[in-house]
């Protein structure tokens, strides 16, 4: 005996457009998925030793430099050696980045927004800012007169230690040295022996960004991917000293919200404003990578 179809019978997809599909509601899930979040590991390494000149005013703190002083021979039966050496230009700290991230969110979606919208996007508007920091000062690393590697080839041991020579060469302290690398050289890095053996004193990930330490090059090692992009694909990466680059922030990463009656809209808005130079070139090196 056959069997008449049932009502909205067949398959699954049959089901779903037929008669009974007006009654199947579409179930909207009360959780986000949230985009992942990059590591803003670079702006907090650098010296913001500048930054409390500002605290009065002003857009601009004018850094004097102060060269090397050479020993002479004494000679009795001629006048000392003076220090009287010209100490070149200024360098100029000039806080000229000043960046937003604004949301607007209507009344409607608020009282009818499923997951809740706006508690989810005011930590995004903050992570924006902070991002951003990242990536105006990165850019700086492509101007290192200091380089090694060839755009589009493997980063190897040699390479580290090319550039650690050029920081040594220029008396760069140890201490505070940083190696910034995007996730293609990380790779490279993990087949060194050197990095992962723990003979060598390397050190595990401990922090949000930090992947680990060689203290055979003295640097600690953070990936990120926030590293400028040249020539359409390779990262400018850098093995850099603490003081290679000045930073101040003339204001922090700051929240505020206001409402427009007139649109029905709560806006939210994250901001900042902050300046960023080099000031020792030489302590700088950029790490040109294959990918």
């Amino acid at each position: 005996m056959a069997y008449p179809d049932a009502i909205g019978g067949g398959t699954p997809s049959d089901i779903g457009g037929g008669n009974l599909a007006n009654y199947m509601p579409t179930i909207w899930a009360k959780k986000a998925l949230v985009f992942l979040e990059n590591n803003t590991v670079c702006f907090d390494k650098f010296n913001n030793d500048y930054e409390e000149a500002l605290s009065g005013g002003g857009d601009t703190v004018k850094i004097n430099p102060l060269l090397e002083i050479s020993a002479t021979a004494v000679n009795t039966n001629a006048d000392p050696t003076v220090y009287d050496t010209d100490q070149g230009s200024t360098t100029d700290l000039i806080i000229n980045q000043w960046y937003e991230a604004v949301v607007g969110v209507t009344d409607f979606d608020a009282l009818m927004g499923v997951p809740d919208y706006e508690k989810e996007i005011l930590p995004k508007l903050t992570y924006a800012i902070a991002k951003q920091r990242d990536n105006t000062l990165n850019t700086l690393f492509g101007s290192f007169s200091q380089t090694v590697n060839a755009e589009g080839s493997k980063v190897t041991y040699e390479h580290l230690q090319e550039a650690k020579e050029y920081l040594d060469e220029a008396n760069v302290p140890m201490e505070n040295r940083c190696l910034f690398v995007d996730p293609g050289t990380l790779r490279d890095l993990m087949e060194l022996d050197v990095f992962i053996n723990a003979d060598y004193g390397a050190g595990g990930a401990v922090s949000k960004g930090f992947v680990g330490q060689m203290p055979t090059l003295g640097a600690a090692v953070y990936m990120t991917t926030n590293l400028d992009v040249l020539n359409t694909s390779y990262h400018a990466a850098a093995m850099v000293h603490r003081d290679t680059i000045a930073v101040a922030t003339k204001q922090d990463i700051k929240l505020d919200s206001w409402r427009s009656e007139e649109r029905h809209t709560t806006w939210h808005r994250a901001k900042a404003l902050w300046g960023h130079v080099i000031i020792r070139n030489t302590s700088g090196v950029w790490l040109r990578t294959r990918s």
